[in-house]
């Protein structure tokens, strides 16, 4: 809707109207506030800004009820509450409920800049409060701002469409933008709920006299005449934004940590765990559990030996293998643990390796799982890399962990992609990595801005601390977050006060500044004349609450999370002053007696290892998590979890291993909702004893095509994807996109499987993906064809231009393979003959981040006696699992990998393959038939062909067939009799074997997806869309994640069919689609809009042509979708 001209909102309105505009909605609260992954009813509480205040959770509770009663004395009472509640906002800046009860008083008041201003900080908390979204929309109706008004009204009544009020404050801002028909619509469906409403009569009356609807007009000015007698006008607006979204919260306080805690003692256990050698041990130190069997093995060096693994036996810590020697002279700085292999899956399992990193080079260990180590330092083209500190991310989303590196010199941050053979390789140029960054001391990875996507933080020398965050399509860019952040000496990244959002605690001169996310000032800690020189935040008692600990130089100090109540220094209680521990560089934390609660490895300044095993932790209770990436990266570091537990909620992020995170009383987790690269999931989980949960990495599509459904007489079965060969901004590698061939046939099914209801065919068309589907045109092929014959499409997809020319074509004479064998030996000649589901699949898959690729593999096909000179064509028919913009720039890095598509050999007299001069192509996505024309190019004689892929294709039929004249085939185009866009929601997916396409029940929907971002614009607005449709001329129709089009075909308009004949029904499509994915062009947004004949490889770039008459953009293109994925409160179709 951008492309509107201001214009639009100055139209001039009947001077009755002028009266009314005054009378817009006052917002309140919905009961029900829903954040990313689930429904709260609660207010959240976070940390205060003073510390050690007791008093601070019962006054803000005093605030807020005060600010409630006062409000309900209306606008009388508005100047105190927001007082009351502005003091809230400011004891409690992550309380969602303050915010908005601050808000519908600043409404009362009229001042609407500050409304604007408590919203936003609202929808940081949670994009989903439909409160948040309406008492803006409000805000920008009295303003006049009828764009924006839209964009929010719009976001509110998708989460909820029940709301009147909402109606009414849409209706009246399509008003004030003249668009009238969409204006009545929302005025009609207030006065059907709400007969006596007090001003929706008059608008309604308004808006038809605009649309030359003269007596609907004055009838509806009757009404408002006979309601206005028995209930008089106010010229209140708030009178017309009354709602539950007005009503102001009580709060509700967010479960807190006890105030004295349980008791918890910190000892010396590195004797007893390391046994007498254990001043033979150093660091620094690598932990992980090699046989996945719950217990923590230890990667350290010992003296004169080299890197030993210490696998732990009932709490005893005994040496592995062979050493792997060290390098000399070197001092080293850090193990770095994850799975370098690309390896990890639900299938093959997940296995992690070591990198050492020194001032001498770096070390590359592989661990196998009975606990053998060798060094692939030079393999892994890492040896020469000298540097003083790294971290494993996946930086560049391809689901593989890349190696950032600080290097020894400068200090500056180097960039290692990971090449997925276990392999990496220096970046220098598509990093996206801050530029001239010099003088690092300290940086780390974590999601600040809540998008899921690692955005960067770095302590400099002599300057303040910056945050640049990661953006899609663009080189990272600096926070503005950061403008107020110290010069540090080191800092530590989580969430402190359990809001889901991430703080950061920085380590100063002389203090620790606490900066939590929406607070004005930051907490700070007063260090009294220590100098530590590392922060870290763990959680040490397992009550929920990461505590802090700052250590170094001539400090270790442990302050304690109270919640409400602040940080209280802890150190003397565990013990810690008694230890005498010195210089302490390093701690890694991890359950290494088996006990449920997470004891400390130190090492200290000379390399040394201290063990301090926790003593009490264990009162509250430990849950150990084991991710399983298979489109992430396999070890899942840098995946957040969200887990709620009764009245506790909290977001972790995984650094380093192992995941641990304490849940206080609970027992259970009520969800464990992990953020993984593409997707979130929502998963519940028993806690059973000590036992590590395993997270797998559900595969779930994010995006492909729309799809295409059916009446079959009894439901609407699933067909096939569409327009799988058309993909929008969809990279092949860097830089280069995917050509996009807009035209596809797809066989719907023959007069048994598509039969009439109500007097007509009947299809539904879903966008039920992180996409946009643009839709040009959509019309049916009815095809008589003589009995004994096949008709097929010419659509397929190919590697590049020229396309094929899209069109039905004829098929006799077939002639099924007589022996078919795959190339690991197996006859797959039965599952070849017949479209039975039986499936010719590949041998083996490539690793799951690489999606849609197999292990190269091929098909011997023996159709015995040929004659040479009939014009045959392979048909085949089968399906393609897509791999996605993420699955493909993966494979990118991947110089090993051969061509995907399938290529055609025949073997000649002397028993030799020789290539067939033709594109054979793959099918375009789930089942389709595909054909490879062979006229004049087999000779007669024996006939093997040999057809070899890397592509994960799944073949159902492979059959000979020879092309007969088309003369005898007949084909009708039909337009859509009947057109309707509408939300619908999302399908589940049917339980079926890996070698079936992944298919939608159409049976079940659910009205959340499993994804954070959706394509975010103006899309076309509900109902009737024949126009948009009926041919191909450029005016798209628009549908998002959760749309549905209805087409419906006159059965009695169609001709009969003749004797003789068989009827089939094919489905014709014109357009594009484009996903969410990180890596597509333009990916999070609906525009720029597509047109036939731009450039593919320049999207987003190339100006739209002015010849193109998009005047139907304003009529059509009216519906806002918002950037974050919604979570509807509906139990069916708006």
């Amino acid at each position: 809707m951008s492309s509107k001209s201001s214009k639009h909102g100055n139209g001039k309105i009947p001077p009755g109207i002028f009266v009314l505009v005054l009378l817009l909605l006052v917002v309140g609260m919905f009961a029900f506030f829903h954040l990313p992954t689930q429904e709260i009813r609660k207010s959240e509480m976070v940390l205060k800004n003073q510390v050690n205040s007791p008093i601070q959770a019962d006054l803000f509770l005093e605030l807020m009820n005060s600010g409630k009663n006062i409000l309900s004395q209306g606008i009388s009472g508005a100047e105190k509450a927001a007082e009351n509640f502005k003091q809230a906002t400011e004891l409690s800046p992550g309380d969602l409920d303050a915010h908005l009860n601050l808000a519908n008083a600043l409404l009362l008041l009229g001042r609407t800049d500050e409304v604007l201003s408590q919203t936003s900080e609202a929808l940081k908390l949670n994009s989903n409060a439909a409160a948040a979204h309406y008492i803006s929309g409000c805000a920008h109706v009295r303003k006049g701002q009828f764009e924006e008004a839209i964009q929010s009204l719009q976001i509110a009544k998708q989460i909820d469409h029940t709301i009147n009020a909402v109606s009414y404050q849409l209706g009246r801002a399509h008003q004030g933008l003249g668009q009238w028909q969409l204006a009545a619509s929302e005025f009609e469906e207030v006065v059907q709920f709400d007969p006596g409403h007090p001003s929706a009569y008059y608008n309604l009356s308004q808006t038809y006299l605009r649309l030359g609807r003269r007596e609907d007009a004055e009838q509806m000015l009757e009404k408002h005449q006979e309601v206005v007698a028995k209930n008089p006008l106010s010229s209140d607006p708030s009178v017309t934004e009354k709602c539950v979204y007005t009503e102001a919260i009580a709060p509700f306080l967010l479960e807190q940590p006890e105030k004295v805690g349980i008791e918890v003692q910190f000892v010396d256990a590195t004797q007893s765990m390391l046994g007498a050698n254990a001043s033979a041990y150093s660091g620094p130190v690598g932990l992980l559990d090699v046989g996945h069997d719950d217990q923590l093995d230890l990667l350290l060096r010992e003296k004169d030996q080299g890197f030993k693994l210490l696998m732990q036996q009932q709490g005893m810590f005994t040496s592995q293998g062979f050493p792997v020697p060290e390098l000399p002279g070197a001092t080293y700085h850090q193990c770095l643990i994850g799975d370098l292999q690309h390896q990890g899956s639900m299938r093959s399992g997940q296995q992690e390796d070591a990198i050492l990193i020194s001032d001498q080079g770096t070390q590359v260990f592989q661990i196998s799982p009975n606990g053998m180590m060798s060094d692939s330092s030079l393999f892994a083209r890492l040896a020469p890399l000298k540097a003083h500190q790294g971290r494993l991310t996946d930086f560049d989303i391809t689901g593989k962990l890349d190696l950032i590196a600080l290097n020894s010199t400068n200090r500056s941050l180097l960039f290692y992609r990971n090449e997925g053979t276990f392999s990496f390789r220096p970046d220098t140029t598509q990093t996206n990595l801050p530029s001239g960054l010099t003088g690092v001391i300290d940086f780390l990875f974590e999601d600040w801005d809540g998008d899921d996507l690692p955005d960067l933080f770095v302590a400099l020398e002599s300057q303040p601390a910056r945050l640049y965050l990661k953006q899609r399509g663009a080189p990272m860019k600096l926070a503005a977050a950061c403008a107020d952040w110290p010069q540090v000496d080191a800092f530590a990244v989580g969430d402190l006060n359990n809001d889901l959002r991430m703080d950061v605690a920085f380590l100063a001169a002389d203090d620790i500044r606490i900066h939590t996310q929406g607070a004005e000032t930051p907490v700070v800690l007063p260090l009294n004349g220590l100098h530590p020189s590392s922060l870290e935040m763990m959680d040490y008692d397992n009550d929920g609450w990461l505590d802090l600990l700052a250590f170094g130089g001539d400090a270790f100090r442990v302050w304690r999370n109270r919640g409400l109540e602040g940080f209280t220094d802890v150190s003397e209680s565990l013990g810690l002053n008694q230890l005498q521990m010195g210089d302490v560089q390093q701690i890694h934390k991890g359950d290494l007696d088996g006990d449920c609660d997470s004891d400390w490895i130190l090492t200290l300044a000379d390399q040394s290892i201290r063990i301090l095993r926790n003593e009490g932790g264990n009162a509250n209770t430990l849950m150990k998590v084991r991710m399983e990436g298979s489109r992430s990266n396999p070890s899942g570091i840098g995946v957040k979890l969200e887990v709620t537990t009764g009245g506790l909620r909290l977001m972790r992020t995984l650094h380093q291993l192992p995941f641990e995170i304490g849940l206080g009383k609970r027992t259970k987790a009520d969800s464990i909702d992990p953020h993984w690269s593409d997707t979130i999931t929502q998963v519940d989980y028993e806690i059973e004893s000590c036992s590590s949960l395993v997270v797998f990495e559900l595969e779930m599509p994010t995006g492909s095509c729309p799809y295409l459904y059916a009446w079959d007489g009894e439901q609407f079965r699933f067909i096939t994807d569409l327009l799988g060969a058309a993909p929008l901004g969809l990279p092949v590698a860097e830089g280069v996109y995917i050509p996009a061939d807009t035209e596809e046939i797809v066989w719907i099914g023959n007069e048994s499987l598509f039969p009439p209801k109500d007097g007509h065919h009947v299809l539904q068309i879903t966008e039920e993906l992180r996409e946009v589907l643009y839709l040009d045109e959509a019309k049916m092929m009815l095809v008589d064809h003589p009995v004994g014959t096949e008709v097929h499409s010419t659509s397929k997809l190919v590697p590049r231009p020229p396309f094929p020319e899209h069109k039905l074509r004829t098929f006799g004479h077939a002639l099924p393979v007589a022996s078919a064998e795959r190339s690991d030996g197996k006859d797959v000649t039965a599952a070849l003959r017949h479209i039975d589901s039986q499936m010719l699949s590949p041998v083996a898959l490539q690793a799951p981040q690489l999606r849609g690729l197999a292990e190269p593999y091929s098909v011997e096909l023996d159709f015995g006696h040929v004659d040479g000179e009939q014009p045959w064509a392979l048909v085949m028919t089968g399906w393609l699992h897509f791999g996605g913009g993420m699955a493909n720039m993966g494979a990118s890095h991947h110089p090993e990998l051969g061509f995907p598509f399938p290529i055609l050999e025949i073997r000649d007299v002397n028993g030799a393959w020789q290539p067939v001069d033709i594109r054979v192509g793959a099918p375009a996505g789930k089942t389709k038939t595909i054909i490879a024309d062979l006229g004049g190019k087999l000779p007669t004689g024996k006939l093997h062909l040999k057809l070899s892929m890397a592509f994960e294709i799944h073949w159902d039929r492979i059959q000979l067939m020879q092309a007969v004249g088309e003369e005898n085939t007949q084909i009708h185009v039909v337009q859509p009799s009947h057109t309707d866009l509408h939300w619908r929601g999302f399908s589940p997916y049917e339980d079926l074997p890996w070698t079936q396409p992944l298919t939608p029940d159409y049976e079940q929907v659910h009205f959340s997806p499993n994804w954070l971002i959706t394509p975010s614009g103006w899309c076309t607005r509900y109902g009737e869309v024949d126009d948009l449709i009926a041919k191909r001329d450029d005016a798209l129709l628009l549908m998002n994640g959760g749309d549905e089009l209805t087409l419906k075909f006159d059965s009695t308009q169609m001709p009969p069919r003749k004797s003789g004949m068989q009827r089939e029904f094919f489905l014709m499509t014109s357009g594009w689609d484009k996903d969410a994915d990180f890596h597509v062009a333009k990916g999070w947004t609906v525009g720029p809009l597509p047109w036939h004949g731009m450039n593919d490889q320049d999207y987003g770039n190339e100006p739209r042509p002015e010849q193109l008459n998009d005047e139907w953009i304003q009529s059509y293109n009216t519906r806002w979708v918002g950037e974050m994925t919604l979570r509807k409160n509906r139990s069916g179709k708006e």
